[in-house]
């Protein structure tokens, strides 16, 4: 279940201690992502 909650994708963009940051800066790289290509 806990994996389920913060997976590595979570885990690998947010910095240690700021998970709802991560989720964020996931979100807008995504975004990018789309924008760039």
């Amino acid at each position: 279940m806990g994996e389920d909650l913060t997976p590595r994708r979570w885990r690998e963009a947010a910095p240690p201690g700021s998970p709802r940051r991560g989720l964020r800066r996931l979100r807008a790289s995504e975004e990018s992502e789309k924008r760039w290509t």
